[in-house]
């Protein structure tokens, strides 16, 4: 786990007691939790699909693609920049409708609205689609 501090309980992993419980039954002492069981155990940050330490990973993971991808649109030296800032406000739903007779979607595909539920009240989450 990316912390600065060590992690001493599974607590510090999760606020959900009986993840937590469920942790250390299996593993015993957080040093010897999987990796992947750790990092879909965490606490989801706020508006995200993912808890602090795999949102860290992937963040430098995709910095890392993108700096070093000599074809991606922001390193090209030729293009001007004005192309560069009209190209950073295209999202995949503009390409998507442009593309297709599609035209009923929302800015982010990534995830879905919330519907509403039973009675009409309406679902809390959002949930990622792969």
């Amino acid at each position: 786990m990316l912390y600065r501090n060590n992690i001493n309980n599974f607590s510090q992993i999760t606020s959900n007691p009986t993840k937590a419980a469920a942790l250390q039954s299996l593993y015993g002492n957080v040093n010897n939790i999987d990796l992947w069981i750790g990092l879909l155990s965490e606490d989801l940050l706020p508006g995200k699909s993912v808890g602090r330490t795999m949102h860290e990973m992937l963040k430098v993971q995709f910095e890392k693609m993108r700096e070093g991808d000599y074809y991606f649109y922001k390193n090209d030296p030729f293009l001007p920049n004005n192309i560069k800032n009209e190209m950073s406000s295209v999202r995949l739903s503009d390409v998507i409708k442009r593309n297709t007779t599609l035209n009923n979607l929302q800015s982010n595909v990534f995830f879905i609205n919330p519907c509403p539920g039973e009675n009409g009240e309406r679902l809390s989450k959002s949930i990622i689609i792969f």
